[in-house]
């Protein structure tokens, strides 16, 4: 949540003392600033790992006062899948018209871990209002917590029997790549150095 006229955001801390997102309490919240360091809150919590996300959606856009970044199993399914989200459920409801309208998806299988990855996200969402993001989840924005959590639940609700259906796999497996993740990077462990088990030709996402 950006904090009128500062350039501070409140988010949730991560740290030796979070806790669960459904257990979230008002003392896990804390006030973090727009180069992603920590202006108050409780020792033991520090700013996230994607602030970047947040902060650059609030740089580029002046009228958002609201980022959600969560990472629902049906989204992540769907962009690893490359299947697109239609306009078949909540025909009368907040999701449809983001169906409609069309969600992009982000295809850099990435988390949002600096200034430079920021901005790009942040330009690839331009005005939109949501957007899936590949292997990863969703980002949504809004003019209030509150608009945001709606446009995120309705955005969820367009596919909610994706497990009854057997989450149905059809996309084979074209390449591996492992990752090391640190704070800032990625770095990647050429794959002849990785045990057989680990490779996933011949399957299937």
């Amino acid at each position: 949540y950006r904090v009128p006229g500062t350039d501070t955001m409140l988010i949730k801390a991560k740290g030796p003392n979070e806790v669960g997102v459904r257990y979230t309490r008002p003392e896990d919240i804390i006030e973090v600033d727009f180069n992603a360091n920590k202006v108050w809150g409780p020792d033991g919590l520090q700013p996230p790992s994607e602030s970047y996300l947040h902060i650059w959606m609030f740089k580029k856009n002046p009228d958002v006062q609201s980022t959600i970044h969560i990472h629902p199993r049906p989204a992540v399914l769907l962009t690893i899948c490359n299947k697109p989200i239609l306009p078949i459920y909540s025909a009368y409801g907040t999701g449809v018209n983001l169906a409609l309208a069309g969600v992009d998806t982000y295809q850099r299988s990435i988390r949002i871990l600096n200034d430079e990855l920021g901005e790009d996200f942040a330009n690839f969402m331009g005005p939109k209002k949501a957007a899936l993001m590949r292997g990863h989840g969703i980002s949504v924005v809004g003019s209030s917590i509150e608009d945001a959590t709606v446009r995120a639940i309705a955005l969820d609700e367009l596919i909610p029997d994706w497990k009854d259906k057997g989450a149905p796999l059809k996309t084979p497996v074209t390449e591996d790549r492992f990752l090391v993740l640190t704070e800032k990077s990625a770095l990647r462990i050429p794959n002849v150095l990785l045990p057989p088990l680990m490779g996933n030709h011949g399957n299937y996402v």
